[in-house]
C-alpha cells in the first residue's frame, strides 16, 4: 500500500531525497532496492545454513546408526 501511495505522489518523498541529498526519486527507489536485495540475500544465507545444519546432524546420526546395525552384524 505504501509503495503504491509514493509511486502515486512521488512529491511525498521531497523532503526524505533532500535529507539524504539525492536529486531524483528514482536514486532513492535504486537505493531502497539494493538495501532490500542485501537484505534478503542475507535471509537467505542464514536459513541455508540452518537447513544445512539440520541436514549434517540427521546424516550423522544414519551413518552412526548403520554402523551399529554393521556391528552387530
Amino acid at each position: 500500500v505504501a509503495f503504491l501511495v509514493i509511486t502515486l505522489f512521488p512529491s511525498i518523498l521531497n523532503p526524505v531525497l533532500e535529507t539524504l541529498n539525492l536529486y531524483r526519486a528514482m536514486d532513492f527507489y535504486i537505493s531502497i532496492g539494493f538495501i532490500f536485495f542485501i537484505i534478503l540475500m542475507f535471509h537467505t544465507y542464514t536459513s541455508l545454513k540452518s537447513v544445512q545444519r539440520k541436514l549434517e546432524t540427521i546424516i550423522r546420526e544414519l551413518v552412526m546408526e548403520r554402523a551399529k546395525r554393521k556391528k552387530r552384524k
